[in-house]
């Protein structure tokens, strides 16, 4: 099964297999072995993608036993990287100050100043409730529903503008905003052969800035499987009209 991807020559193909299958040993360090081959091809050209720290050491690990080493990154990495490439966005200088966990404490003391009949422990859950929805749906939907919510988003949303800082929850809605408004620059077409490890584990932003990464690459090979994802509901698994073995 694995040898037939290897001989495609398809520009997507999604491979979905179950744990222990052999999906990162077995196809997807081969195929970008077999990519980087060819001397033509600059090896920063090539990109290795995953979801997790632990699992992007992993790749870099792996990749560089190979004689020419490929770029390996989690995509929330990327992301950063790419908002401090760029200078002509709302958030290049929020950016450069990233919301630490233990700086939340100082953020919440000062909402307790805005909201002083809400609890402390209630501003934190709700501060918590606020950067999951920011870290995956646009930003415009996120605590919408009533006047506190909408209220509460208003006053973090002025804090962060206030002190510089940005939340490393918004980095990839950041990055896949920016994408779409540039349409095209250096850093989002320099990928020509992207590789995305465990895919079923990234959430909707991070798959929407993988496509926007590859929408003019040579190579997207992705593999996972959906019944594994981290979260509830699957996550979708891309490529449509593409090879899936």
């Amino acid at each position: 099964m694995f040898d037939q991807i290897l001989k495609s020559t398809a520009p997507r193909i999604c491979v979905i297999a179950a744990p222990g299958s052999g999906k990162s040993k077995r196809v997807l360090i081969p195929k970008a072995s077999q990519v980087l081959a060819d001397t033509t091809i600059d090896p920063r050209n090539v990109l290795l993608l995953t979801f997790s720290r632990l699992s992007a050491k992993d790749l870099r690990a792996r990749v560089a036993k190979l004689e020419r080493v490929p770029r390996a990154s989690t995509v929330h990495s990327l992301c950063l990287a790419f908002l401090l490439s760029e200078n002509s966005h709302g958030m290049r200088d929020r950016v450069e100050s990233i919301l630490l966990e233990f700086e939340k404490g100082t953020l919440i003391a000062d909402l307790k100043l805005i909201f002083p009949n809400i609890r402390k422990q209630t501003l934190g859950k709700m501060l918590d409730a606020f950067a999951a929805g920011w870290a995956v749906q646009p930003h415009d939907k996120v605590f919408e529903e009533d006047d506190v919510k909408r209220n509460f988003k208003s006053a973090i949303v002025n804090w962060l503008s206030e002190h510089q800082a940005a939340m490393m929850e918004e980095i990839v809605y950041g990055a896949v905003d920016l994408a779409r408004k540039l349409g095209t620059c250096d850093f989002i077409q320099q990928p020509q052969h992207i590789f995305v490890d465990e895919y079923q584990d990234l959430n909707r932003l991070e798959q929407e800035f993988v496509e926007l990464l590859a929408a003019d690459s040579r190579l997207l090979l992705v593999v996972g499987d959906p019944d594994q994802s981290i979260y509830r509901a699957p996550r979708k698994i891309p490529l449509a009209n593409s090879p899936r073995i």
